[in-house]
């Protein structure tokens, strides 16, 4: 077998039969055996492959030798299961087959979760694979033993130019930006023709155009270099390199290194500590992302002093004397740990190496930009309205090893549903999405809750009022505090089902689920449920208003209210279960009513634990679902003790479809602040 092909090799390694040149074992058949759910209930231990390897099995020592080689700093190997499986390429893109091994460090305990790593075996064949032209006719095989190109090297700064120009050539999707409108503030980074690495903030005035990069990154606590009152007019001179956190320098270098003269950084180009020039430049963010002709994501830098360059990924290793059914060499390499950019895996998997997706901010910022350079832990991956790109040239991995050779882009996706083109959801659910996916972030400052997403709500608004005409009324309607008033009643069914102790901020109505500190999740998102019947009747909401950070004009002025007419009862909230020894959350029924199975009640902040019982009104909401499966929602709700007449929010219930009707529910009218 001195010429086989990998098609060929594939098939001799990943036969099972008896007849096959390399007979199956029982660990191997375990350690090959591919099922889709489950997937690691039957696989091996790499001890356990190690040991049939060493007895007798050539594909079991195959799998070890070159998963021990590829992963040198695993320490024990005891606990760690291992799952081989084949990867069809593309001979047109010049992919081979190959053989893939993910290495799964902690045993049983992450269930279906994602392996650490995964690690990639090739042959090197003697024949030439057809390859895309960058490669220059050299197999694939070929190309893994040389080493990538470094991070900040001529050669990796070409790699970025080829896919800016590609996305500038073929993606008008992309609507490639040339010179735009600079923002209020900007940093020349060549203001003084190249004598220097210095910089300057400019303030450029009105109607002045030019190309510019923006960066999106994570603060990570205390800024050491920021534009305050006190050193403007010093940044309006000159900003020394060696005054440039690591992370600032890295941006200015790929800014450079792409002929780019602009860069836009929040920290430096707003006036920090100024509140009212960090109001109107934290309006404008959409305009500032959207404008940009690149933005550069530091994904993986927790903080302003790690660089964001990728780390160096080494060649492929070979394995001499172990080939399995072929003289030629076996080519192994950990693959680079790199983050699926479908829609929002990114955040729940890869959030340890990737600490920007765990940030509020850089949500919107990536759904405002047009063209992104996310820099990963070991990789820089390209991400635009046509295309997600990778350094290794390897589509993104799902969780199960096999690549996605057709990745949506959610920028797309994204703007696809702004413009109501190919998409399932309306922009009332896709909001309600983005929300559940936004919630779950981190702030620095909880005030910014709302404006770190008010650029997208704006682009909503603006979506909905362009496409409405014959073909659909609004779908939205008014913005307030975080809610649209068309979507309305389902989406004050947001539920605080956090462990964490919740704090009510009394800068917002308790409808609103801004009004709720830490983290909040929709148990269900009604507007999306199926046959979601609304019950009560909106009849006010406040006036619509993008001034998020307006105080009630005085202590004795009725915050923002929403007045709901519908059926209603009174109800007792009672304690039914002490916390379990695990978390402080307690469990709560309603009694006083007929007794129910599918009962659920969800308190926005839970009383002290020498509470036990709270006097409630539950409001119906509205029914979801179809046959056996169709419930009840609604609100649970008390009297204002600071403003009679009006009701605060307490929680939110669900039930059977009937419950109201079977416990003979009042209809009136609630206004709740």
């Amino acid at each position: 077998m001195s010429t086989v092909s990998p098609q060929a090799w594939l098939d001799a390694v990943l036969h099972s039969q008896t007849e096959s040149p390399l007979p199956p074992c029982a660990t191997c058949e375990n350690l090959f055996w591919l099922i889709y759910s489950g997937i690691w209930d039957r696989k091996p231990f790499a001890k356990e492959v190690k040991a049939s390897g060493d007895e007798f099995c050539k594909r079991c020592q195959l799998v070890w030798c070159g998963v021990s080689a590829a992963l040198p700093n695993i320490r024990t190997w005891d606990d760690v299961l291992l799952h081989a499986l084949r990867v069809t390429g593309k001979a047109q893109t010049g992919q081979e087959d190959f053989l893939r091994v993910g290495v799964q460090t902690n045993g049983y305990s992450h269930g279906l979760g994602r392996p650490v790593h995964w690690v990639d075996f090739y042959i090197n064949p003697l024949h030439a694979f057809p390859a895309p032209d960058r490669m220059n006719g050299t197999p694939r095989s070929q190309v893994l033993l040389q080493s990538p190109a470094p991070p900040d090297s001529d050669e990796w700064y070409g790699l970025l130019r080829r896919w800016i120009s590609d996305c500038d050539k073929r993606h008008p999707a992309c609507e490639s930006v040339g010179d735009s409108t600079l923002p209020k503030r900007i940093l020349d980074l060549d203001f003084d023709q190249g004598r220097s690495r210095d910089i300057v903030l400019l303030e450029p005035g009105q109607h002045c155009n030019g190309r510019y990069i923006a960066l999106s990154y994570s603060w990570g606590g205390r800024q050491d270099l920021v534009t305050t009152k006190e050193n403007l007019d010093s940044r309006l001179t000159r900003i020394s390199w060696e005054q440039l956190p690591i992370l600032f320098q890295d941006v200015i270098k790929i800014a450079r290194a792409l002929c780019v003269r602009f860069l836009w950084i929040d920290a430096l180009c707003i006036v920090q500590g100024d509140e009212r020039d960090w109001m109107q430049e934290s309006q404008k963010m959409a305009a500032y992302y959207g404008n940009a002709c690149l933005t550069i994501a530091a994904d993986h830098s927790p903080n302003v002093r790690h660089t964001c360059f990728p780390t160096l990924m080494g060649p492929a290793i070979r394995l001499d004397g172990v080939s399995a059914g072929t003289e030629l060499p076996v080519l192994v390499r950990r693959a680079p740990i790199h983050f699926n950019l479908k829609e929002h895996r990114q955040e729940r998997n890869s959030s340890y190496l990737m600490p920007l997706s765990t940030r509020a901010w850089a949500l919107q910022e990536r759904l405002l930009s047009r063209r992104i350079l996310h820099m990963g832990f070991e990789e820089a991956v390209w991400e635009c309205c046509s295309a997600v790109l990778c350094e290794c040239d390897r589509p993104a991995d799902i969780w199960n090893g096999k690549p996605e050779l057709e990745i949506v882009p959610f920028r797309k996706i994204h703007q696809q549903t702004l413009q109501s083109i190919e998409t399932a959801l309306s922009l009332g659910e896709y909001w309600e999405v983005l929300l559940a996916k936004y919630i779950v972030r981190k702030l620095s400052f909880y005030g910014d809750r709302l404006k770190a997403i008010a650029s997208l709500a704006k682009e909503f608004k603006a979506s909905d009022e362009t496409n409405a005409g014959q073909s659909r009324t609004l779908q939205l309607g008014d913005y307030t505090y975080g809610l649209w008033t068309k979507t309305l009643p389902a989406a004050l069914l947001w539920a605080n089902l956090s462990d964490e102790a919740a704090v009510r901020n009394p800068k917002f109505p308790t409808w609103s689920w801004n009004s709720i500190a830490g983290s909040w999740y929709y148990e269900q998102v009604p507007s999306t449920a199926e046959h979601f019947v609304p019950k009560s009747i909106v009849l006010e909401v406040p006036a619509e208003s993008w001034d998020i950070d307006t105080q009630h004009e005085s202590a004795d002025s009725t915050p923002p209210y929403i007045v709901l007419e519908g059926s209603a009862l009174e109800v007792s909230c009672c304690c039914v279960s002490a916390a379990r020894k695990t978390t402080a959350k307690r469990v709560w029924s309603l009694s006083g009513v007929g007794d129910d199975r599918r009962l659920i009640v969800n308190l926005d902040i839970p009383p002290g634990h020498g509470i036990t019982e709270i006097n409630a009104t539950c409001l119906e909401i509205g029914t979801s679902g179809c046959d056996d499966s169709k419930r009840c929602w609604g609100l649970l709700l008390e009297p204002s003790a600071s403003f009679p007449g009006q009701y605060v929010r307490l929680g939110n219930m669900t039930a059977s479809a009937d419950w109201f009707r079977d416990n003979q529910g009042t209809v009136g009218k609630y206004s709740i602040i």
